[in-house]
């Protein structure tokens, strides 16, 4: 692939996660093959999401709201312990003519 085939990739949200993100190439093809004494390299160049591979869709997020917090009690992920402090990102994702759903991401913040 050339450097400028991945320039101006198309923008949008994940169909499998619904993250917001920038198209990415990636090649599902077999690879190398051998059929009948001939040899070649099958290519399959796709345009997908970067985080799940997935096909991209018109939408997008936008941020809601951040806040800096000090954690009350232990987080069930682990990362964040009570007393520490965290970043709370609120997201709106939404579909192009398609639903919209709120998320909320967790950072925690250096001491």
């Amino acid at each position: 692939m050339r450097e400028r085939d991945y320039e101006d990739m198309p923008q949008g949200i994940c169909s499998r996660c619904g993250n917001g993100c920038t198209a990415t190439w990636v090649d599902f093809g077999i690879g190398p093959y051998e059929f009948w004494g001939s040899r070649g390299n099958h290519h399959d160049y796709q345009v997908v999401s970067p985080c799940c591979e997935a096909l991209m869709e018109e939408g997008g997020e936008t941020v809601v709201r951040k806040s800096v917090h000090v954690a009350r009690k232990d987080h069930g992920d682990g990362k964040i312990k009570a007393g520490e402090r965290y970043e709370l990102t609120v997201l709106r994702h939404w579909r192009k003519d398609g639903p919209w759903w709120i998320t909320t991401e967790k950072r925690k913040l250096a001491s």
